[in-house]
């Protein structure tokens, strides 16, 4: 798990990862509710990915699982993300960058989120999706190098988990339409590519991303509600 962590900080300085990271870097920008005072925490990525968000919180970690040696500097937390070191209901808003795909149970660590998230504290995920022309080259590569080696998960298996645990979605998208081949022919048509698909195949980019937030219920709904979550719970673990 590390190791491939530590391949996509690697791969984000190739020239598809830096378009990757633009468009990550933007979406964040745009979406991270900036709340002084506030308590953030990443995992996956790059350590200064998020710089808006970093500045106007109170608190912000950088979460690693057994980092190298040349990552500790970086890192302000080293734990497992199944095993969060967070009080329940203490962080105001989790970013996930490309986590999901490399973990072992993604479910375990989408849960361990929900519960260290404060009441109505956001969630901000990105995930590889299977369904784009990165997916596609997934399929058709042969040696599998990062980071094609990942599970790439489907946007609409992603917000089923996320539902199902207690979020709530607040925005959902998919960004970055164009070729994962570094070209330069392909590159010259990279922002048509952008703005064509976000008309045309809005659902269809690399990565997804998800915006949802934690739901509030009053007490006569919470036990209700905390029966639906185990026979979900027992569903997905099914799967």
């Amino acid at each position: 798990m590390c190791l491939l962590l530590e391949q996509l900080q690697q791969w984000y300085a190739t020239p598809p990862g830096q378009w990757l990271l633009q468009f990550e870097q933007e979406q964040a920008n745009k979406w991270v509710p900036l709340v002084r005072g506030a308590t953030v925490l990443q995992m996956g990525g790059l350590p200064d990915t998020f710089s808006i968000a970093k500045h106007a919180s109170e608190h912000y970690y950088f979460l690693s699982s057994q980092p190298s040696e040349v990552e500790k500097k970086n890192v302000d937390l080293i734990a497992h993300q199944e095993e969060l070191p967070f009080l329940p209901n203490s962080v105001n808003v989790v970013l996930l960058v490309h986590v999901l795909e490399y973990a072992e149970h993604p479910t375990a660590v989408l849960k361990e989120v929900f519960d260290i998230l404060a009441p109505n504290g956001k969630l901000l995920l990105f995930c590889f999706n299977p369904w784009s022309l990165w997916g596609m080259h997934k399929l058709l590569s042969k040696n599998k190098p990062f980071p094609w080696k990942g599970k790439f998960i489907s946007p609409a298996r992603l917000q089923n988990w996320l539902i199902s645990l207690g979020f709530s979605n607040l925005k959902d998208k998919t960004l970055c339409f164009r070729s994962p081949y570094n070209k330069r022919r392909l590159t010259r048509f990279a922002f048509f590519c952008e703005a064509l698909g976000q008309i045309t195949i809005p659902m269809l980019g690399a990565v997804s991303v998800f915006l949802v937030e934690k739901r509030v219920l009053n007490p006569l709904r919470q036990q209700r509600y905390q029966w639906r979550k185990q026979r979900a719970m027992v569903s997905i673990q099914g799967k």
